[in-house]
């Protein structure tokens, strides 16, 4: 994908996983017949924000 697109590993990585975050939206039925997928794990789980003052390294 990376090739294709002409950009970097890290920039094809986030699109394709944007992109298969928007298929678990629209597929809400269940699928039928031979489904394939790859190992990508997409949950709806948002990152808090990064809070300085509750940092580890910073204590």
């Amino acid at each position: 994908m990376s090739r294709d697109l002409d950009v970097q590993y890290k920039t094809a990585f986030v699109l394709m996983h944007k992109l298969r975050e928007s298929l678990v939206e629209v597929h809400t039925e269940k699928l039928s017949g031979t489904v394939e997928m790859d190992a990508a794990y997409v949950n709806k789980y948002v990152r808090p924000a990064n809070d300085i003052t509750q940092r580890v390294d910073r204590l």
